[in-house]
This record gives C-alpha cells, sequence and structure tokens, in this order.
C-alpha cells in the first residue's frame, strides 16, 4: 500500500492485492486486474515518463480491441502528412498547419517525404519555417509526410535514461525520512 491520505480529495492512494493494482487519484477510483481488462481514467503526468515494456493506444475493431504502437524516432519529433497536386508552374507551396507550427520548431531543418500518384518526377525544392515547395510536372498529383523537432526539445537525441536513474538511486531515502520525521517531531511540518 502507498498513499498520502486515502480520504483527502488532493491525494492518490495505491494498493496491490491479488485483484490487481487499484489506485485513486482526487478520489477517482481505477483498477488494474491483469492485462486484458484494465479500467482507467485520464491521467495527466507532468514529468517524465519511462517505459521499458510496451506502449500502445487501444483501438476498438471488428476484430476486437487491438494494439497499436507508436512509431518511436531517435529524436522527440511530431508529423504532419497531406497532399497536394503540381501548379501550372510546376510548384506546389505546402503551408504548414499553424497549430502543427506552434509544436514543433520549423527553423530547425525538418523533414519532408513526397509520394508521386502518378508517373513523373517530384521532390522538394525549398523548406522554410512556413511552408515547403514540392516541384514537378504540372497536374502531378502527391502525398507528403513532414517530420520535424519537438519545440524546447530540438537538442534531445539518445537521452541516456541511466543518467537520470544514477540520479534517483543515489537519493538517500532512509535519511531524508529521518530528517523529516525529526522536523515532524519538533513541530516544524504539520
Amino acid at each position: 500500500k502507498m498513499y498520502s491520505d486515502r480520504d483527502d480529495v488532493n491525494s492518490a492512494y495505491i494498493e496491490e492485492d491479488a485483484d490487481g493494482i487499484t489506485f485513486w487519484i482526487n478520489r477517482n477510483e481505477s483498477s488494474f486486474y491483469g492485462a486484458e481488462n484494465m479500467h482507467t481514467v485520464d491521467a495527466t503526468i507532468d514529468g517524465n515518463l519511462d517505459v521499458s515494456g510496451e506502449k500502445n493506444r487501444i483501438v476498438k475493431t471488428g476484430y476486437g480491441d487491438i494494439k497499436m504502437a507508436a512509431y518511436e524516432t531517435a529524436s522527440p519529433m511530431f508529423g504532419d502528412v497531406g497532399s497536394g497536386t503540381i501548379g501550372a508552374d510546376g510548384l506546389c507551396y505546402v503551408t504548414l498547419d499553424s497549430i502543427f507550427s506552434e509544436t514543433v520548431n520549423a527553423g530547425c531543418e525538418y523533414q519532408v517525404f513526397l509520394q508521386a500518384y502518378g508517373p513523373g518526377n517530384i521532390y522538394v525544392s525549398d523548406r522554410t519555417p512556413a511552408f515547403f515547395i514540392a516541384a514537378g510536372q504540372p497536374g502531378q498529383r502527391f502525398g507528403w509526410e513532414i517530420k520535424a523537432k519537438q519545440r524546447g526539445y530540438e537538442q534531445n537525441r539518445f537521452d541516456c535514461r541511466r543518467d537520470r536513474l544514477k540520479a534517483r538511486d543515489s537519493v538517500d531515502y532512509a535519511a531524508e525520512g529521518a530528517e523529516y520525521y525529526k522536523k515532524y517531531m519538533e513541530g516544524l511540518i504539520i
């Protein structure tokens, strides 16, 4: 059992027993009864989440609930997809979605992948923070995908989790607990 105060509406409570794991967050109960039967509430994590096992989204289909995996990259990136048609001048200006632009740093080099829908060559002739230009034969239809670094995480690449674990494992929780208890007994903590 781990809890700060089971009856406090602003606390968390976690209990493990033979039935699984039950937890309350702000009095919203959520229970885990094995890997196949999970009931949950929305959760927001304000910090890092490291997962060593699977990380999937459950999608209901005619075949039952299926697990869909996320596409993982070496650097934190977001992507968008769309389609276009080359104009009479041999160009197609593709403007980056304004919401997407707020989530990425398009000032950093981003990648665009093009797929021609039909015969003909198509290529990216320019990339700017606001748009990219696809060039090819007039009337050529195409699909595109953009991948750009997440805003605020531009320098992250293969973040080494071990450094955080070493820092966490170097904390002397017994000493911290003893100090907390001492202050509590002295009336400094209520």
